[in-house]
């Protein structure tokens, strides 16, 4: 079983079934090396926000969520993405199973954060930087 923690990951498969509510839900299969995990997109008031962030996640770029049934041969959710993905445990029956809690678009070091020119002037006020080495100075 997959280990608890952040990983990316690749749509594997994907499909529709019907839940205990008699609502749909996607399934998600996805790929991470040589492992496999799965998710559940619920299609609810309460958690629709959260299913249509996972969905942009994977790359879908429609509104016509029955084509989802029709899984990877519909094209909906791009297989060749990386995507972020939150695996956590659950214990069901007495047996521990491996879940995705989280699809996220994959993050890039934190660059979506950096600071704007002005703002970088100001933090790097009263720092000196220059270069130590001249031309003069290599030895070649």
């Amino acid at each position: 079983m997959i280990a608890a923690g952040k990983y990316t990951a690749r749509v594997a498969d994907y499909g529709v079934r019907v839940g205990e509510t008699g609502r749909p839900s996607l399934v998600v299969r996805f790929q991470v090396g040589t492992e496999s995990v799965f998710w559940r997109g619920f299609f609810t008031e309460k958690t629709m926000e959260i299913t249509t962030k996972a969905l942009h996640a994977m790359g879908m770029k429609t509104d016509q969520l029955d084509l989802l049934a029709e899984g990877p041969s519909s094209g909906v959710l791009n297989q060749d993405l990386d995507i972020s993905i939150v695996v956590e445990h659950e214990e069901r029956d007495g047996k521990k199973y491996a879940f995705v809690r989280w699809v996220n678009e994959p993050s890039i070091g934190g660059i979506k954060n950096c600071v704007s020119r002005v703002e970088a002037t100001q933090l790097f006020a009263g720092i000196s930087f220059a270069a130590k080495a001249r031309v003069d100075d290599i030895p070649f």
